[in-house]
């Protein structure tokens, strides 16, 4: 079988002997290296695929597997032509697999006999085989989130707000690296949360559960502190139970602008990219000028892009000078840390 691989990356290299055993590969082609040569394959672009000769495409990364599907069906490239790379590892690895769990656990049981133990002795009853975790790789992560967070949290811990609100951030992520900092935080989600406080409150953590499209709780100019990371290009598609609204991502926005206090700062970030752009329902990717000109009333201080696994960092005067935009890919991370003035305070 002939395939057009797209998302070249860590998998594939790890990956190709494999692949290359299986497959005639046709052609390969990655957004984010578009262009790039790479020796004894036949490099094309993503918009190039059609006018290549391949039976099956095979979607090689799992992170960004929702939006390359989505620009391969925009291409008028149907489903049943996409593989996933995941179910292919599977049924690649899965004699390998077997035989290495069979062998490792007639090895713990051989050894029980030997060493005539007497605890964690095997059980068939108990059998829970894991089978190819041993050809994942250690600590892997989203690198936008992973970074994100950090980034993110090393910042409002630097400031150290007496109370800091946050609009649908990772609980697992960023807040919990503020209130292992001490930090009192207010989640807010539209989706319900259960905050358990063990031994009587060491958690300085708050939720309300609300509409961050609107706010209504919430006066103006009353949070100095408030972050949102990878939420707002969420909002209006249905995903988490909110209602359809193509504008919700706006009004949003426009809601952190009016709720922000005098000298307050908003730590804000999306998907960026060349172009603003819809996959729906999973989410929007936002070009940077778009989000800046939506936050008029607020000061870009500073931004932050996630780029192939690279932090680029922008002062207000480069953001001034659209230095990002020679180096913004199509789908990064966009971290944009901002204030208000008085001026907006009083209307300007």
């Amino acid at each position: 079988m002939k395939i057009a691989v797209v998302g070249i990356g860590k998998i594939y290299f790890r990956e190709k002997g494999f692949l290359e055993k299986k497959y005639d590969i046709a052609a390969i082609a990655d957004n984010a290296k578009a262009g790039q040569y790479i020796e004894g394959y036949n490099c094309v672009s993503i918009g190039e695929l059609q006018r290549i000769d391949w039976d099956k495409i095979l979607i090689c990364t799992s992170a960004y597997m929702a939006e390359l599907r989505s620009q391969l069906n925009e291409m008028g490239i149907e489903n049943d032509k996409i593989l996933s790379i995941n179910e292919i590892l599977d049924e690649i690895h899965k004699d390998a697999d077997m035989d290495k769990y069979n062998a490792d656990k007639a090895e713990y049981k051989r050894q029980c006999v030997e060493k005539r133990a007497s605890l964690f002795l095997f059980n068939s009853r108990y059998e829970k085989p894991k089978i190819k975790d041993y050809r994942e790789q250690s600590g892997d992560m989203d690198h936008h989130y992973y970074y994100m967070d950090i980034l993110v949290a090393k910042k409002i811990i630097q400031d150290c707000p007496k109370h800091h609100y946050d609009i649908g951030s990772r609980v697992d992520g960023l807040i919990s690296h503020l209130i292992t900092a001490d930090i009192m935080t207010t989640a807010i989600d539209i989706r319900p949360l259960t905050v358990r406080n063990p031994g009587g409150g060491i958690v300085p953590l708050e939720f309300i559960q609300a509409d961050a499209v609107t706010l209504t709780e919430i006066q103006d100019n009353s949070i100095a502190s408030l972050s949102s990371l990878h939420a707002v290009e969420h909002f209006g598609l249905g995903r988490y139970g909110d209602v359809i609204d193509t504008d919700a991502c706006y009004k949003a926005m426009k809601t952190m602008q009016r709720v922000l206090a005098c000298g307050g700062k908003l730590y804000f970030a999306v998907p960026v990219g060349k172009e603003d752009r819809l996959y729906f329902n999973a989410h929007r990717v936002f070009r940077p000028d778009t989000l800046l000109e939506c936050f008029d009333q607020l000061k870009a201080e500073e931004m932050f892009l996630i780029h192939n696994n690279e932090i680029l960092a922008y002062t207000s005067a480069d953001i001034a000078a659209k230095s990002y935009q020679q180096e913004v890919g199509e789908y990064d991370c966009g971290i944009f840390i901002f204030s208000k003035s008085q001026e907006w305070v009083h209307g300007d």
